[in-house]
């Protein structure tokens, strides 16, 4: 074969062979490669009362020696180590406490997810950051009575949050019913400003044989925060229009 038809044809395989890489790599980091499946908590509250701490997870394909660190997204600065070559052979959970490492709470922000192998130094992690919120939800209670059982009324809600009925301890009730929310719907005039995004809710909490004052009626955001509706001023006010 001549060297003009050799070169070009050299050329061709070499392309090819770099593209069939490029494609095998695309194919590993994709799959989540020798680390696969990464994923942690998304919203993650250290003080909400009803929650534990936020959960990386991750599965090893082989045995792997690993280090899980937890780093602020905006500065990329380190803030946690949650393990540190640490031999992982199959799927492993690892809390989170929302401390750095000197045991200090973190701020309110994004955190990213760092799953470091020793044999080779690649690093893997979720694609979502964890999100720290320790602000509870923006919540009122614009309009309640009771009736035959139950209590019965309209809330603003911000969005992303839903309602919950609680006993005294805190403890999750059964028999709350929820209707769309009806933006339009008359209602008293809120107490409070409202963000763009403001939910109105209409609900039905069974009360079955418990008193108004044993139940608890509150707003919940995705990290866990609750917002208390029923507060004693509220309850004087059902009761008395009840």
């Amino acid at each position: 074969m001549s060297r003009r038809i050799l070169a070009p044809l050299l050329l061709l395989l070499a392309s090819a062979g770099s593209i069939s890489a490029v494609f095998l790599v695309h194919g590993i980091e994709a799959s989540g490669g020798p680390l696969s499946q990464p994923s942690a908590t998304r919203f993650f509250s250290p003080g909400s009362s009803d929650r534990g701490p936020a959960i990386v997870r991750f599965t090893t394909r082989n045995p792997e020696t690993v280090t899980v660190r937890i780093l602020d997204a905006d500065t990329g600065s380190l803030v946690r180590t949650l393990m540190e070559d640490e031999l992982v052979d199959g799927t492993h959970q690892e809390p989170w406490d929302g401390n750095d490492d000197d045991g200090t709470p973190v701020r309110d922000g994004e955190y990213v997810v760092r799953i470091r192998r020793a044999g080779d130094g690649r690093s893997y992690g979720p694609t979502a950051p964890i999100i720290v919120d320790t602000v509870p939800p923006a919540a009122v209670l614009d309009a309640a009575r009771t009736f035959d059982g139950e209590l019965r009324g309209l809330a603003l809600l911000e969005d992303k949050s839903s309602l919950v009925l609680l006993d005294i301890a805190g403890e999750r009730l059964p028999g709350l019913r929820f209707g769309e929310p009806h933006p339009n719907t008359p209602t008293l005039t809120p107490r409070t400003s409202w963000p763009d995004g403001a939910l109105l809710v209409r609900f039905i909490a069974e009360l079955d044989t418990r008193e108004l004052h044993d139940v608890q009626l509150a707003a919940v955001d995705a990290a866990g925060n609750r917002t208390e509706l029923l507060e004693e001023a509220a309850r004087a006010r059902i009761e008395s229009a009840s």
